[in-house]
């Protein structure tokens, strides 16, 4: 039970750590809700299979062998009769597990979708309120959750037919035991005692065998170049979204952006302005082409290092619930002065104010700089943010 509790929890460390590497073009399949679901989910199950039914589906077989084991040695002809016992449960058990496991996938899935619902209203329920479309959302998450009781109702279906099945097994195994037994007691081949126990080990081995059934990064590796010129080449850049294959966002895009020279891409909206950026800062990665920094390949770079030499102010800031100040200091981790002493950084994040002109406004705040700004800086106006 502890190693299934240590086990479980270094799987959900290992977890998040996977999905906080993966590519931008991931989260653009699944949603932030689906992957909390999942991370929910997906470890309860591993967690239950390891404390209770692995332990369970050892048992299991080992009653299992041990049942062949005595029916083999009482009596081999009795014995290969029953195994065609075995054979039906077997394949019982494998079709209705396929079942369940397809059905069960799908209703984790539904229920994942309907908390991408519900984490998209509640993150944005200004916007959902001043719209007046809380009923329209509301329906859409019970749509999805109807989707999964449905799913969830087939797995049971395919589980009930699977005990039913087996209870069918057991009778087949006394009838069987009954009239081939009673043959073999004729004409000598089989003592009574012996029918008796090949009968109870291979119900015990049907019954403890059936117990097996219910239970059934982005790389960050590569070069870190000494000086970086700055110019940034695309060649040939063509990319799709995952989530929209037969779109072609770009199409064969060559742009150079100079070192010290002020570059503006105008366009209209979803003609690929920020994608352009995401690729820059290898969010996605291109379907062909290449990009150039400074003469190099960036898919030959260090991931983290080369993200660490871009600055990007998107047009919806995000903010972590945290204070002012914390949300600053974000900003030094991968830089040389990430483990700087307190005041140094107090001293880096109050210049970063300054030259962003917003040290007056967050300085009158009830806290100042360890004002809390909320979730997704929800306590801030959007010019404060």
């Amino acid at each position: 039970m502890v190693g299934g509790e240590k086990i479980t929890q270094r799987l959900r460390e290992k977890f998040l750590a996977a999905i906080l590497r993966q590519n931008i073009a991931f989260f653009d399949v699944l949603g932030a809700g689906e992957i909390t679901t999942r991370i929910t989910a997906n470890m309860n199950l591993i967690q239950d299979s390891l404390i209770s039914k692995l332990s369970l589906t050892l048992y299991s077989c080992s009653n299992f062998g041990a049942a062949l084991i005595i029916s083999f040695v009482k009596s081999w002809r009795m014995a290969l009769i029953l195994i065609s016992a075995y054979v039906a449960e077997t394949g019982s058990m494998s079709f209705f597990s396929s079942l369940m496991v397809k059905y069960t996938h799908k209703s984790l899935g539904a229920y994942a979708d309907g908390s991408t619902a519900a984490e998209e209203a509640i993150s944005s329920i200004r916007h959902v309120t001043a719209f007046g479309i809380q009923d329209k959302l509301t329906d859409r998450y019970q749509n999805f959750l109807t989707q999964a009781e449905v799913y969830g109702l087939r797995s049971r279906i395919a589980l009930a037919a699977m005990m039913a099945v087996m209870n069918g097994v057991i009778f087949w195994i006394y009838g069987l035991t009954f009239w081939q037994g009673s043959r073999f007691l004729v004409v000598g081949n089989v003592e009574l005692g012996a029918l008796i126990t090949i009968l109870l080990a291979t119900l015990t081995g049907a019954f403890t065998f059936g117990n097996v059934a219910p239970n059934f990064q982005a790389f960050s590796t590569g070069s870190r170049l000494e000086a970086v010129s700055g110019t940034i080449e695309l060649k040939n850049i063509r990319y799709v979204y995952p989530s929209r294959p037969d779109v072609l966002t770009l199409d064969e895009i060559n742009l150079r952006f100079i070192t010290g020279k002020t570059t503006a891409i105008v366009g209209a909206s979803g003609c690929g302005r920020s994608t352009l950026a995401g690729l820059i800062e290898r969010f996605y990665e291109p379907l062909s082409g290449e990009i150039l920094l400074g003469g190099h390949d960036i898919a030959s770079l260090n991931l983290q290092w080369h993200r660490q030499q871009i600055a990007i102010v998107t047009q919806q800031p995000t903010l972590f619930a945290t204070t002012v100040f914390e949300n600053i200091r974000f900003g030094l981790i991968g830089t040389e002065h990430e483990n700087a002493p307190p005041s140094a950084v107090e001293s880096l994040v109050f210049d970063a104010a300054k030259k962003a002109n917003c040290f007056e406004f967050i300085s009158a705040l009830p806290k100042g700089f360890h004002t809390s700004v909320g979730e997704r800086g929800s306590l801030l106006s959007d010019g404060q943010k």
